[in-house]
């Protein structure tokens, strides 16, 4: 598993209930691009809820390697093997299992693209700019610091996109408290 996750993720209470087969396919789909692999990993997933499930693919090398990685190099990305872009059922899944602001949401049913899919997720929660794990050091010393620069850049960016996010967010609450 890579580090934790970017963000707090902002979860509805949908994400709370126990994971349907419907849940598990939608996070295979929307999270890590491809169908799942067997009925087992289904089942297994289906004893969690949603919000666990989500997490543990946002966790995931898999999620940081074939999805995250390559959206931040602006390379393919696993999900362009599955489709050309999200389609209305899944936006409306994961609209509903994430708390977003009422722009992202429309900026999200508007997306025609994966790109214009996890672009403003990216900006909003910080879901893809967490470093890819780097699975074997170059053998080139100057090559491993570059990389390490590059990881180390990327977390400053996360930190720096999630300073607006949280402070709008400790905005929301303190307005909400004091109704």
């Amino acid at each position: 598993m890579s580090a934790g996750l970017p963000l707090e993720i902002p979860f509805t209470a949908a994400a709370e209930r126990l994971s349907t087969d419907h849940d598990v396919l939608m996070c295979y789909e929307l999270l890590l691009g491809r169908d799942p692999e067997n009925s087992f990993v289904i089942q297994e997933s289906k004893t969690q809820p949603v919000r666990r499930v989500m997490e543990a693919f946002l966790r995931s090398d898999e999620f940081a390697n074939n999805v995250a990685g390559p959206f931040r190099r602006g390379a393919r990305i696993a999900h362009d093997s599955l489709s050309r872009g999200p389609n209305a059922e899944q936006i409306a899944w994961l609209t509903m299992m994430l708390r977003l602001p009422d722009k992202l949401v429309m900026s999200l049913r508007d997306a025609c693209d994966w790109k214009t899919l996890f672009e403003p997720l990216s900006e909003t929660l910080g879901l893809l700019v967490c470093p890819a794990p780097i699975t074997s050091p170059p053998d080139d010393p100057l090559a491993a610091l570059q990389a390490r620069v590059d990881q180390l850049q990327a977390m400053l960016q996360q930190v720096n996109d999630a300073i607006p996010v949280l402070h709008a967010e400790m905005l929301r609450l303190a307005t909400s408290q004091k109704r």
